[in-house]
């Protein structure tokens, strides 16, 4: 499989500036602020932070896959719970540790400070890259999380880029939530992209191909 690379992209004044400072973000980083990518489907804002993400060998993560796994922690933490509880009461023979009756909530606390948690995974990753941000069903407990996530990584200058549909004006509506907007932006700088959607433009050729293909 062929490494998409920022020089593979193929420039056109709508991303120009996009893919400029991509660039500047990838020689710089971890120094460089990051970036929040915005523009209407298809402009090729997704394919950009792949490159920017094969550029530093990390992965990018949708916004779909980051609630998903936000609420697995849910059942995970249950489950490590209940078994941390048991270790507990079996005078810690999972563990073997010499705390017994010391912590005094009834939970094995060695057991339950080996689990960093996925909240802890986003939130240290040398590059976070966030796709599609935005398109969220907005919740109280979804701005906490994102709010943990995103505010500890830029209390820490930790680096960020986003991709999203929504300008900037449109991204704080949305989530109505000051805080984490204000950081957002303070870590990352709002560029767009614009153009033709790649996707449609693909579909439209192709099906011309098709049609000049056809004997009459």
């Amino acid at each position: 499989m062929q490494t998409l690379n920022l020089d593979h992209i193929e420039i056109h004044a709508g991303i120009k500036e996009a893919i400029k400072l991509a660039k500047k973000f990838v020689s710089g980083f971890p120094k460089e602020r990051g970036l929040y990518l915005f523009g209407n489907p298809g402009v090729g804002k997704t394919l950009l932070a792949k490159a920017i993400a094969e550029s530093l060998n990390t992965n990018i993560v949708s916004m779909p896959d980051l609630i998903d796994s936000l609420h697995e922690e849910i059942d995970i933490s249950k489950r490590l719970r209940a078994d941390a509880q048991r270790c507990y009461e079996s005078c810690h023979g999972a563990c073997g540790t010499s705390l017994y009756g010391a912590e005094g909530n009834d939970v094995c606390e060695v057991c339950m400070g080996n689990y960093s948690g996925i909240v802890d995974d986003f939130k240290l990753r040398d590059l976070l890259i966030l796709d599609d941000i935005g398109t969220e069903k907005v919740s109280e407990w979804i701005m906490e999380r994102l709010y943990l996530i995103i505010g500890f990584r830029c209390d820490n200058d930790l680096p960020l880029v986003l991709t999203s549909n929504l300008h900037p004006d449109k991204l704080a509506q949305h989530f109505q939530h000051d805080r984490l907007v204000s950081r957002i932006f303070g870590m990352s700088i709002p560029v767009e992209m614009a153009g033709e959607d790649y996707r449609i433009k693909g579909i439209e050729t192709n099906n011309v191909r098709k049609l000049t293909a056809v004997k009459v």
